[in-house]
């Protein structure tokens, strides 16, 4: 059953404390780097990729606090894609675990997922 978007936002503002994603996972806090980082013809793609994370990173938590599950699933969807196209593996793996719980309307999988994809994208580096 889909995940309701009021019931999202409620779920949201009542257990994480008005809304705000709080990373505690304190076990993943080391730098992930791109398996195409060592490659000099990669480099300037990658690097316009990485510059688009944090603008990325801030949609997905906007739609979140707003109850938009369908745009946080579209947003996963996209990172799911760009993740192994731009060597990142763990991004692809998180964002999908993410897109899943939308899609199986999971609000604790959405959650823990979320939290886990946000963790992941502010470790990546280059």
């Amino acid at each position: 059953m889909p995940v309701k978007n009021r019931q999202l936002s409620r779920q949201a503002t009542s257990s994480r404390g008005g809304g705000q994603i709080m990373n505690d996972d304190a076990q993943t806090q080391a730098l992930v780097y791109s398996d195409f980082a060592n490659d000099p013809d990669f480099a300037e793609i990658l690097q316009m990729f990485m510059e688009t994370i944090p603008e990325r990173r801030q949609s997905i938590e906007e739609a979140h606090r707003d109850g938009e599950i369908e745009q946080v699933q579209s947003y996963a969807h996209q990172l799911k894609g760009a993740g192994g196209s731009y060597g990142f593996e763990g991004l692809t793996a998180a964002a999908a675990g993410l897109e899943d719980a939308c899609r199986a309307g999971d609000i604790d999988g959405v959650f823990e997922n979320l939290d886990r994809l946000l963790n992941y994208m502010s470790r990546m580096s280059m």
